[in-house]
């Protein structure tokens, strides 16, 4: 399986991988549950889900006039307090959510696709965070 496969299955999927994640995020990462409070995490999910296919569009696709975009979403990460160091946290917390997705269709191969571009995005965000 490639990351595009992964993400046919995740849309084709009636379970929300988001909220596994923020399940699995939030079990991990209690002191970045604050970040979340009064959001809607029903949309947040959702949003979420998006975001995952935002990330295979950048990686597969090679979509790099989504730049300017991920920068400002990075400014809005950090005008919300998050630091460098969450997006560690994430990564890890999302690609063992993905682990769990796939099952036994998991590999290190997807592993690495999804790390890659993971970090490619999370890396364009953090470009636009100000020292």
């Amino acid at each position: 399986m490639h990351i595009t496969e992964s993400i046919d299955e995740i849309l084709r999927s009636e379970h929300s991988l988001g909220a596994r994640f923020y399940e699995r995020f939030f079990k991990e990462c209690p002191h970045l549950q604050t970040y979340f409070r009064g959001v809607d995490m029903d949309r947040q999910a959702i949003l979420l889900t998006s975001a995952i296919v935002l990330v295979e569009t950048i990686q597969s696709r090679k979509a790099s006039g989504l730049g300017p975009y991920l920068q400002m979403l990075g400014r809005q990460h950090q005008a919300r307090g998050i630091s460098r160091e969450d997006f560690t946290d994430w990564t890890e917390s999302m690609l063992l959510t993905l682990a769990e997705f796939h099952g036994d269709r998991w590999s290190k191969s997807l592993e690495c696709e999804w790390h890659q571009a993971i970090s490619n995005v999370a890396q364009k965000m953090l470009e636009a965070y100000e020292t």
